[in-house]
């Protein structure tokens, strides 16, 4: 198939909505009201206006309880700006209605309600709050035909606001209506049905789960029923869903093509509307083209292009021409069809959209839109074939008027012989109710008098039972009242030992401030005595020697005892030096300090003593530069980087680096120090101080440097100091991220690994700095190192991608049309351990609060490499599989019952008594997730054994794990006596009622979530 030439692609046609709006049939019954009843004309009026027809029959019926809640829904209507709706809560008394057991009353209810959703959107909401969702669908299950109807033509009108698509799905009624289709013989509500797939299917988001599970199948099926408005339903949905361009290509697979191609014949325009639309959005993929041709679509095309005068039907045919036309090879076949003369028509349309179309598709094919005239003998020709044209064309308007004259007959005969109709069924109904008004007066005055004196008595109970709930309630009021004056004063009084508290912890941490300054100003002053002493002692020493050297040249016969000190001497040094590269160490991370000073610290502080001598008084270069290579190998060893802080090293090699030129390298003790500065900063005090002597700044200027080594020390210092909130906040604000994310792409290595290390601490739990690098177009590169050869590189790449998604659901949405979670899924199964626990997490942050991404990584099979995670050997896997369990069965039910089938359950349960905080605290979150409003599982969980590791989590100092053991046994002992009995009978109310008083918000709250589940 040829290219498409590069001209920019016929518009596509909009989504359609379509209403349905059937009523179980038209009644005139005002004269049978009433004529008392005054008080209610003006609202009959805008119930007979608004088709209420159902609601009208109400307020005849023969129980006094029902006419009274008719009534009470009549008075509720409203005219706002010429539309009938529904005051507040004005839903409430036909909602009464469902419940009562009689036939009529739930019938003419239901329909009453879906009139009203199909009239206005405006009443959806009322609908939703006053009915109930779950009435609804239970209604749309009735036995009843006529009930179902209803319920079922509700749902349909329900799904014309976009609002409502969502609940409709969750909650099973796309579910419902599926079965329906396909088990029905009901005609209306497979009516219903397609136009409720037409209206979900208007949000591309709702497209899959229309045509999933059989839905596309269905619809396709619908539109070779014999009943043309099911088959107008069913034509407009596959409009809407062949607007989206992964589903064109499966329409044309699951045999959508022939039936839409024969429907470009009916007779029926808003048939015709419908087909002509889909074709023309499925002529937009190419792939799909040629097929098209194949089937036998241009002969429909250029017939309508010819004969139709609908505006909408020829701007149709004419985009589809468009998009054919663009197609070289599909060009000469087209014109054999006879799409040119059809074309020019179409061409001479008053609408300039279609003449556009038609113009465009005409130049395509090397036509113009007048014709030329011919020379010579060729004229009489042409006024023959002109004269033919013209002869044909008239004859088939002759046709097409006659067709018309004769529908429009036959329609006045139908409206003449349905009025007709009409008048008998109501001369025959006044009748009936002439003859039952008879009959029914000598009925109302004994009703009315039994009606009176039930009113008396429930007048009276109704006051008695005023009376004494205006006592309770003011009781109740006075005692809420005093409630929330002891409340306020507890919280003010809490509120005052807090800014109590939280001054004295100023205060002190002022002090001790105050006092550690003093500490390390009296360290630095006895570093530097020292240090002199030390300098003082060598030069006496050197002096000592030089006389000893003097006298032994005197006394020859003492050289070999002097050649013996000096041997020691070397010895000594060797045994210094071996000492030293023995305490370089390897990477550690992050480093707390203590107070303690051992031995062993005090010979190191001696030697960083000497060192810092000549960085505080440097004589030239090559002594600095000596002096910071025995100062990087000290660093190396993780206590001295707190004494080399406290002997001022920090400020100094910032001000080393301060005049660096990033553009033409650094010198080698500018390297040294940067690279002294990196190492420093894996101590978590260190960094405060680095922000302190505005060292943030200075580094980041070094991030233009062309040196790999130097810039890695500079990537990987700017990386330890992110660690800490407030330079992280400073870096942000400098535009480090804009700064490093091109670094990502840069093929070097050692430069990218602590790119994304960077990134990935700065990204956590952050939404700034999850849009910052969005914004500098971060993402794809981090996606493409995915695949990269370095397995260290790829757990860092997709370690990063989930801290960069976490939450966040722009982000989530474009990696999930990058198509990467595939790629995600695969690196669980990878041979090494941190990759496979890097991707976990990455799922993690990736599904969290998504529900399209959780049933994107369950459609790509990443269920079962999740579950098998969990009993790895390490237990990293272990903590980060819990993870993304957590966040896969959030709130959906079908992974939920993936991973119970999947045997998840028992593992997690297991890994809870694991001695590993990280992996109890997310395989308790896993659990509360896979309970939350699920009985099955939560059976499981109990079954399991669940019941003594999360009473064992109560009793930790852990205040995460407290916190997530409160929520499961929430979530497991909320809808079960047998359950709550469990965790009672393991002493698990005890400890709840210890936290309760916890210092901490969450873990109190959850602790009385918790009890008033167990009833205490």
């Amino acid at each position: 198939m040829a290219a498409f030439k590069g001209k920019a692609p016929a518009r596509r046609q909009a989504t359609i909505k379509l209403r349905t709006l059937h009523r179980p049939g038209a009644k005139d019954i005002i004269s049978m009201f009433d004529k008392n009843r005054k008080g209610l004309d003006d609202k009959i009026a805008l119930a007979q206006a608004a088709g209420l027809d159902p609601l009208l029959s109400l307020l005849n019926h023969e129980h006094i309880k029902i006419r009274g809640l008719a009534e009470e829904a009549t008075d509720n209507l409203r005219d706002v700006e010429g539309e009938v709706l529904m005051a507040e809560k004005g839903f409430k008394p036909i909602a009464e209605m469902l419940r009562f057991k009689n036939h009529q009353a739930q019938r003419d209810a239901i329909w009453t309600i879906a009139i009203m959703a199909g009239n206005n959107e405006l009443n959806h909401e009322g609908i939703i709050l006053d009915v109930g969702w779950q009435v609804i669908l239970s209604r749309a299950k009735a036995q009843q035909a006529d009930i179902q109807r209803g319920a079922v033509t509700l749902i349909a009108n329900l799904t014309l606001s976009e609002e409502n698509h969502e609940m409709i799905i969750r909650e099973g009624g796309l579910e419902l209506m599926k079965k329906l289709a396909s088990t029905t013989d009901d005609i209306r509500i497979k009516r219903a049905i397609c136009n409720a797939f037409a209206n979900l299917a208007t949000d591309e988001e709702n497209v899959q789960a229309v045509i999933s599970e059989g839905g596309l199948a269905q619809i396709i099926a619908f539109t070779q029923s014999d009943d043309d408005e099911l088959v107008c339903g069913a034509v407009h949905t596959l409009a809407n869903l062949a607007n989206s361009e992964d589903i064109r290509e499966l329409i044309v697979a699951e045999g959508g093509l022939p039936p839409l191609i024969k429907l470009l014949k009916s007779l029926n325009v808003m048939i015709l509307k419908g087909a002509t639309t889909a074709v023309a959005n499925l002529v937009e993929s190419e792939e799909n083209q040629e097929k098209m041709v194949e089937h036998g679509v241009l002969e429909p095309l250029v017939f309508l292009g010819r004969k139709s005068k609908n505006p909408e039907v020829q701007f149709r045919v004419a985009m589809a021409f468009n998009n054919l036309c663009s197609n070289e090879e599909l060009r000469e076949e087209i014109k054999a069809a006879g799409a040119v003369p059809a074309l020019r028509h179409l061409a001479r349309s008053r609408d300039p959209e279609t003449k556009r179309e038609a113009t465009e598709a005409l130049a395509d094919l090397g036509e113009s839109i007048g014709v030329k005239k011919k020379k010579g003998g060729d004229d009489e020709d042409d006024a023959e074939r002109l004269a033919r044209e013209a002869a044909e064309r008239e004859a088939a308007e002759r046709a097409e008027r006659e067709a018309r004259e004769a529908a429009e007959r036959e329609m006045l005969e139908r409206e003449a012989r349905e009025r007709a109709e009409r008048e008998e069924l109501q001369q025959r109904m006044r009748e009936a109710a002439e003859r039952e008004m008879l009959e029914k007066s000598a009925r109302e005055v004994a009703e009315r008098e039994r009606f009176e004196r039930e009113t008396r008595a429930a007048a009276e109970r109704e006051m008695k039972e005023r009376q004494a709930r205006e006592a309770a309630e003011r009781e109740a009021i006075e005692r809420e009242a005093r409630i929330a004056r002891e409340r306020e004063m507890a919280e003010m009084e809490a509120r005052r030992n807090l800014e109590r508290e939280e001054r004295l912890a100023l205060e002190r941490e002022a002090r001790e401030a105050r006092e550690r300054e003093l500490k390390e100003r009296a360290y630095r002053e006895q570093l530097e005595r020292e240090a002199i002493e030390a300098r003082a002692r060598h030069e006496h020493e050197r002096n000592a020697r030089e006389q000893l050297e003097k006298e032994m040249r005197e006394r020859k016969p003492e050289v070999q005892v002097v050649e013996k000190i000096v041997e020691v001497e070397r010895i000594v040094k060797v045994v210094e030096v071996v000492e030293a590269e023995n305490e370089k160490g390897s990477e550690e991370e992050d480093s707390e300090e203590d107070d303690e000073v051992t031995e062993d610290d005090k010979r190191e502080k001696a030697k960083i003593a000497l060192v810092m001598v000549d960085l505080w008084d440097p004589k030239d270069e090559e002594v600095t530069a000596k002096s910071l290579k025995k100062l990087y190998d000290l660093a190396q060893k993780e206590r001295n980087r707190k004494w080399i802080r406290i002997a001022g090293a920090i400020p100094i090699l910032i001000q080393l680096l301060r005049p660096a030129n990033a553009q033409k390298g650094l010198t080698s003790v500018q390297s040294l120090s940067i690279a002294i500065l990196a190492t420093l900063s894996r101590n978590v005090v260190n960094r405060e101080e680095v922000r302190r002597q505005e060292g943030l700044g200075v580094v980041m200027n070094l991030l233009p440097l062309k040196d790999t080594n130097d810039l890695v020390e500079t990537l990987r210092c700017l990386k330890e100091n992110a660690k800490n909130q407030n330079n992280q906040d400073i870096l942000r604000a400098s535009g480090f991220i804009k700064e490093v994310v091109p670094f990502i792409s840069s093929g070097n290595e050692p430069v990218i690994i602590p790119t994304l290390d960077a990134l990935y601490i700065m990204s956590l739990n952050n939404t700034v700095s999850q849009s910052l690098i969005r914004e500098a177009n971060g993402l794809q590169p981090i996606i493409a190192l995915l695949t990269h050869g370095n397995p260290e590189i790829r757990k860092r790449a997709v370690r990063t991608l989930g801290a960069v998604a976490s939450n966040n659901r722009k982000i989530q949405s474009i990696v999930r049309k990058s198509k990467c979670i595939p790629t995600c899924i695969k690196m669980l199964s990878e041979p090494l351990p941190d990759v496979q626990a890097c991707a976990a997490g990455s799922i993690a942050g990736i599904c969290e609060n998504d529900p399209d991404n959780q049933l994107a990584v369950r459609k790509e099979g990443g269920i079962g490499p999740v579950i098998k995670l969990l009993s790895h050997e390490q237990e990293q896997c272990k903590e980060q599989g819990a993870a993304a369990v957590r966040s896969l069965a959030k709130n959906c039910s079908k992974i939920q019952n993936d991973l119970r089938e999947g045997q998840a359950i028992p593992t997690l349960v297991n890994n809870m008594s694991i001695d590993n905080d990280g992996v109890r605290i997310h395989s308790t979150g896993a659990i509360m997730e896979l309970a939350r409003e699920n009985v099955k599982n939560q059976d499981a969980i109990i079954y399991a054994g669940a019941v003594t590791p999360l009473v064992q989590a109560l009793q930790t100092d852990n205040k995460v794990l407290q916190y997530l053991a409160e929520g499961a046994i929430w979530a497991l002992a909320k809808k079960s006596a047998k359950r709550k009995a469990a965790f009672r009978e393991s002493n698990a109310v005890e400890y709840l009622r210890n936290l309760k008083k916890s210092d901490n918000e969450q873990v109190r709250k959850g602790a009385e979530w918790a009890l008033e589940v167990l009833n205490y």
